[in-house]
């Protein structure tokens, strides 16, 4: 036996125990060899796999030939990267489109090859449309705003794959909803930003009205949806709108016809280690509006806002508001001997129910699932979100039948009651068919938002003690 012969025979050896193995692991199961070479040889993870990650990017921009779509666009970037999107989804505003692609992996370093010609990203700042309604382009909107420090895309992602139900639950649910997604940078640890809840606020406002102008649909009606900090936020540029002189300002305030509030701490919170965490940095400002004293009385910013906020929002007046709180513990954020965060084994609240619903003010709503999971649901079936559905349903139909025979830049918002529900029942059910939807309710009682990404969609959390 000759060197090539024994050389060959301890390459055939070593070859068949790599794929004895790669079986037994299984690596090859429900997928042929050519693709798992193909995804080695490209560095990706074989689909299908249920601890695969997926990451979403963002594309925007201008057509640049006269045939051109979004889908073409999506369809290059696809053959771009090799690789086949899980979820995609395109929106035209009339003076071009905003794309969310996602494919699988936990990155996908692609982009260069559009990011000459559109505007791709994955951070989600600002305005992104998911949904632009299939009934009249759209007959009112869903603002979307996310907590402090989370990813504006991750914060409403199923906890078990890539659906974000805000563009995959809700167009078939409310085919006329556009629903704006708005992304804001507010990284507790950050050193270079300096922020107060007024100035998210006002962030918030002018880029809505922005993009509603740029749009035409000003006066457009709209629910807004905020999840823990972004609940007060929501609530704050309502206050700022209602005394502003602008007619922008004015239109914006006036089309608003219901509030969502998903754990927002609207008596503070009594966390110390929040002032810790950001003393001497420029954003330590916008903790001490969100924290309790010693005596666990809200600050003089909570009282002010409060106070304001019920003035804007009368019981039986034109806006309706909701407040849902968690009744599950979530886990605590420390910090380690290097200073950096982790999630401990400690468990704690973070916005109880007397907070949630600002001392019982407003109608509150239980929900099973710890603070994170108040704006994540899993599918369609997922009980919490049949509970959240039977509410939305009932204020898209409030909103709708409030708004009855406006006009907004031109376009028929309603025509009347009648044709409104005739439309609900036409569109798969829509609102009326949302707001009959009852998940199982449990008689279970039960911090703060800090890091997290959207690839993980998760929230990092401080605890909450009730006083």
């Amino acid at each position: 036996m000759d060197t090539s012969q024994i050389l060959t025979i301890i390459v055939t050896v070593i070859v068949t125990l790599t794929v004895t193995y790669v079986w037994q692991k299984g690596l090859l199961c429900s997928i042929d060899a050519k693709r798992f070479v193909e995804h080695v040889a490209g560095g990706k993870r074989p689909p299908g796999r249920a601890s695969e990650r997926f990451h979403t990017w963002r594309i925007q921009g201008s057509y640049r030939g006269e045939n051109e779509s979004g889908d073409d666009i999506l369809k290059a970037l696809e053959k771009a990267v090799r690789a086949e999107a899980v979820q995609k989804a395109v929106v035209e505003d009339g003076t071009g489109f905003y794309a969310t692609i996602t494919f699988p992996g936990s990155s996908v370093a692609v982009l260069p090859t559009l990011s000459e010609a559109y505007s791709c990203d994955s951070h989600f700042l600002g305005v992104t449309p998911l949904t632009s309604g299939r009934v009249h382009g759209g007959s009112f909107d869903i603002i979307a705003v996310p907590g402090l420090a989370s990813h504006p895309l991750g914060s409403f992602k199923s906890p078990k794959g890539y659906h974000v139900w805000l563009r995959d639950f809700l167009s078939d649910l409310f085919p006329d909803a556009r629903v704006l997604l708005y992304g804001y940078d507010t990284k507790l640890t950050s050193k270079e930003g300096k922020w107060s809840i007024r100035d998210l606020a006002r962030g918030l406002l002018e880029a809505v009205i922005a993009f509603r102008e740029r749009t035409k649909t000003t006066q457009r009606p709209f629910v807004l949806v905020g999840h823990s900090l972004g609940g007060i936020i929501a609530k704050e540029a309502l206050v700022i709108a209602s005394k502003h002189r602008e007619e922008s300002y004015r239109d914006f305030f006036n089309s608003a016809c219901g509030v969502m509030l998903f754990g927002a701490p609207n008596l503070g919170l009594r966390q110390d280690r929040l002032l810790s965490l950001v003393e001497g940095q420029p954003n330590e400002q916008l903790i001490r509006d969100l924290v309790v004293d010693n005596e666990s009385q809200p600050s003089p910013y909570f009282q002010e806002l409060n106070e304001k906020f019920k003035q804007c929002t009368p019981q039986g007046g034109n806006i309706q508001v909701v407040c849902f709180y968690e009744q599950r513990l979530s886990k605590v954020v420390k910090f380690n001997a290097e200073g950096a965060l982790y999630h401990s084994g400690e468990l704690a609240l973070m916005v109880p129910e007397d907070s949630a619903t600002s001392g019982g003010f407003y109608p509150g709503v239980p929900l099973d699932t710890d603070h994170s999971g108040l704006v994540k649901y899993a599918s369609v079936h997922d009980q919490v979100f049949k509970i959240v559905m039977e509410k939305f349903g009932a204020m898209i139909l409030h909103a709708r039948r409030n708004t009855t025979g406006r006009k907004e830049s031109g376009l028929d918002v309603v025509q009347d009651n009648e044709s409104t529900d005739e439309e609900f029942a036409h569109d798969g059910g829509s609102s009326r068919r949302a707001s009959a939807w009852y998940g199982g309710r449990n008689n279970v009682r039960t911090g703060v938002l800090l890091q997290g990404n959207q690839r993980a969609g998760r929230d990092m959390t401080f605890g909450y003690s009730k006083p």
